[in-house]
């Protein structure tokens, strides 16, 4: 450009450059008005400095684009078709309510501090966040469906608009921060944590879906609700309700690690309990759950308030699995079949409504009162 600008002069003067294109200084400018422009150089293209704008038509970018500490990009009021890596570094990006980023391939965004992108077209594809830095932030509201995903690995997301998740779409996250500051609809679709943060300020309605808290936090700026057989997985999970519950309608809670204050988690009866390592909770309310799988673990009721209410079958049949219920109240309408571990009551009461049997297994009910409203039949343990 030798330090030139230069303008596209209308809607008709579309370009193609299929070779490099070089920005020497804040003087080297393209200007695109409402034409349309292609950059095809394979080695990508790197604005350096300068400016490249686009205001209306269409901007394809099929090799990526990397952005100098002096270079501007603006495509306020235009679509930008993009495969590759958007490398913005300390570049800046400027765009409108009206732009659009649309990807075409599987792509990734790299930044040194937050970049905003007004609509992200995920048009069926994967994006990444590359780096820690990485802070994209969607002012419109974005939609994640069939065949679309988004990994911010350990950069972090923010989505000032509404944001749909669907049809098997999924956004995941292994460090960071995910923040919603608009209302979450899950449908059919996974939003899975396995560290840093994710702050619902709007709440959520999730409706098959899976909401995965590993290893992360999770902060309520409103009511989650769940239904439709969704999964609520919780393993060393910090919560910060705030005056906000996640309420289950049926699902499966998948549960592990400490929790001194369950009582955010709402249960009903036909909710299953799973755990996914050893768990401990404590609560000021009774919690009823539709069944329970310990799965070789342990879980262990922390307070004589944490009362359990179990609506199937309790079946314990591994050395490895132990219910520790201490001072609280364990309640079982339906038979017990206790073929191995262990289940111990150091207090409260243990109502076996149905009986049940016990084989090749532990059941301690020292200091407890046992009300029986059927037989419970013990052979060897």
């Amino acid at each position: 450009l030798q330090n030139k600008a230069l303008t596209l002069g209308s809607g008709t003067s579309d370009m193609t450059v299929t070779s490099a294109v070089t920005f020497d200084t804040s003087s080297s400018q393209i200007l695109t008005r409402d034409a349309d422009l292609t950059l095809q150089s394979a080695s990508g293209f790197d604005l350096v400095n300068g400016k490249l704008s686009s205001t209306g038509g269409t901007l394809s970018l099929p090799y990526g684009m990397a952005l100098g500490g002096g270079a501007i990009f603006d495509f306020s009021g235009s679509t930008v078709e993009f495969t590759g890596t958007l490398n913005v570094g300390d570049g800046t990006i400027t765009s409108n309510s009206s732009s659009i980023l649309e990807l075409q391939a599987a792509s990734s965004f790299t930044s040194n501090a937050v970049f905003t992108i007004p609509t992200l077209d995920l048009n069926s594809q994967g994006l990444t966040l590359n780096t820690s830095s990485t802070h994209l932030t969607l002012s419109n509201p974005f939609t994640v469906g069939a065949s679309e995903s988004v990994d911010t690995q350990a950069g972090s997301l923010t989505l000032s608009g509404s944001a749909t998740l669907e049809d098997n779409g999924t956004i995941e996250s292994s460090a960071g921060s995910l923040t919603f500051n608009g209302s979450v609809a899950l449908d059919n679709a996974s939003l899975l944590l396995t560290g840093g943060s994710v702050a619902l300020n709007s709440g959520a309605a999730i409706s098959g879906g899976e909401l995965q808290l590993f290893d992360s936090s999770l902060t309520l700026g409103g009511n989650v609700g769940m239904t439709n057989d969704s999964t609520l997985g919780l393993r060393n999970t910090t919560i910060n309700p705030g005056s906000y519950t996640i309420g289950m309608t049926g699902g499966t809670l998948g549960l592990g690690g400490t929790y001194s204050d369950f009582g955010a988690v709402q249960t009903d009866n036909a909710t299953s309990l799973a755990l996914n390592a050893n768990a401990s909770i404590t609560r000021s309310a009774p919690l009823e759950i539709g069944g329970l799988g310990l799965n070789n673990f342990t879980l262990t009721l922390g307070s004589a308030t944490t009362d359990l209410t179990i609506q199937s079958a309790l079946a314990v049949d591994s050395s490895d699995s132990q219910l520790i219920t201490n001072a609280a109240d364990l309640i079982l309408p339906y038979p017990l079949q206790l073929s191995a571990g262990v289940i111990r009551s150091t207090g409260g009461t243990f109502t076996l409504t149905q009986g049940g049997t016990i084989n090749n297994a532990t059941l301690d009910v020292s200091g407890t009162t046992l009300k029986l409203s059927d037989n419970l039949s013990a052979g060897s343990g």
